[in-house]
């Protein structure tokens, strides 16, 4: 991580698709790299004020839904979209590619290498031992540490997972008993975090 924070880091315009791989450290700092060169988006490394140990990290669409239950995914996996996944445009003229299929267009005119109008993963969820945190993607980008939703956990996790169940989404997680004895299970909701 240290030597990634002395690369030169690359300005991110608004409405410029970058594949993006959002790395997340053991002590829940995030950071955005590029996929072609491997330099941090944005300003750098998003810190959070409190860090602690990171369990989990879980991309999440719009409707704070794990991406690989969005629409969007499906319609990529299965091939309904030569769109790239994780590019990132925002919302611009369309053009009519050679195959009829519609391609997002820059405000100069120029392709921008099949991006999306928005973000497939608009928003994430970091689970450390100590906290359950919402950040946006614009957040992780420009390093804002500011959350869409933040909770402490009574008592320190030692496990975590996103869910899904009948279209409600949440983290079970395992956490330490006050008097040592067997893990607590615990049930937190997405976005609410109660």
């Amino acid at each position: 991580r240290d030597r990634a924070l002395t690369e030169d880091l690359v300005e991110v315009a608004e409405g410029v698709p970058y594949t993006t791989l959002v790395v997340v450290s053991v002590d829940s700092c995030m950071a955005a790299v590029a996929w072609d060169s491997g330099n941090l988006l944005g300003k750098g490394e998003l810190a959070p004020k409190n860090r602690s140990v990171a369990l989990c990290c879980e991309p999440l669409d719009a409707n704070f839904r794990p991406i690989w239950m969005s629409d969007d995914v499906h319609r990529v996996v299965l091939g309904e979209e030569d769109e790239p996944a994780g590019s990132w445009k925002s919302k611009a003229g369309k053009k009519k590619g050679a195959h009829g299929k519609s391609k997002t267009q820059d405000e100069s005119g120029d392709e921008g290498g099949g991006g999306r109008e928005q973000p497939l993963a608009e928003h994430f969820l970091v689970v450390s031992d100590h906290y359950l945190r919402i950040y946006s993607t614009k957040n992780v980008v420009t390093g804002e540490r500011a959350t869409e939703g933040k909770t402490s956990t009574r008592h320190p996790l030692l496990w975590a997972q996103v869910f899904q169940m009948d279209k409600a989404t949440g983290v079970v997680a395992l956490a330490q008993s006050a008097d040592g004895g067997d893990p607590i299970f615990q049930v937190y909701s997405l976005p609410g975090l109660k």
